[in-house]
């Protein structure tokens, strides 16, 4: 009876392992999202591109300015993504480092108050930012009372300080992330060697300290035996 049962379930196991024949449903799967990434994407991306480039309507030339603009708004598009990473990471670094190595109180709060934009739509900073910064905005009119001039965010500071409202908490949490997972090994080995560089006051790390206590512990056994050599003699 036992050997029957061997059999049959050997034989399961042989049609179990075997390909079923038929449709792939996974293949299907992938076909139809590839094809509606061509048709609802590239598609429309590359006839948009033909179309600006001319090569579509043959009646309709290219504009003789065509490509400095296309330089000039390049340009302002990568000077934009340069200031927003520069100033989100001057913000962040610093409130990364304090909240995870200097731990003040009410350090989760703050981690989540900084985090907020994440949240929020993006017209309402948009918002936010013309209230407060805009030609009659709060912190314009302070800034005009104490006798500095006025200055204008319709254009690259607006939108810079836009970007970083919502890409600093990003930074932020990366680089808190990072931090926390840095073993306190390792950052004790930087600061030994930060202290070794030239004109630095030496360091004692606790692994040297330690080091010491061995190497006097060893000193101390080795002469115990010596000692009483001696007294023997």
């Amino acid at each position: 009876m036992s050997a029957i049962s061997t059999i049959t379930a050997d034989a399961s196991n042989v049609k179990s392992s075997t390909p079923r024949a038929g449709v792939h449903w996974l293949a299907v799967a992938y076909f139809l999202a590839g094809m509606f990434i061509v048709l609802f994407l590239v598609v429309p991306l590359g006839a948009i591109l033909l179309d600006s480039m001319g090569l579509i309507a043959a009646d309709h030339a290219v504009p003789a300015d065509f490509f400095s603009y296309m330089l000039r708004i390049t340009w302002n598009s990568l000077r934009l993504a340069l200031l927003t990473t520069a100033v989100s990471l001057a913000i962040a670094i610093p409130l990364a480092v304090a909240i995870a190595k200097l731990k003040p109180a009410l350090s989760g709060v703050w981690t989540v108050l900084l985090t907020l934009p994440l949240i929020t739509p993006p017209f309402i900073s948009s918002f936010a930012t013309i209230l407060l910064l805009g030609r009659t905005g709060v912190l314009t009119r302070m800034w005009e009372a104490l006798g500095f001039p006025g200055f204008s965010i319709y254009g690259l500071p607006g939108l810079v300080i836009t970007q970083v409202l919502h890409l600093m908490p990003y930074a932020l949490l990366i680089i808190l992330a990072g931090l926390r997972s840095v073993p306190a090994h390792i950052e004790e080995a930087a600061v030994s060697l930060f202290h070794q560089l030239p004109g630095r006051r030496p360091h004692p790390h606790p692994v040297q300290r330690l080091d010491r206590v061995d190497l006097h512990g060893d000193a101390g056994l080795r002469a115990a035996p010596a000692a009483e050599d001696r007294s023997r003699a």
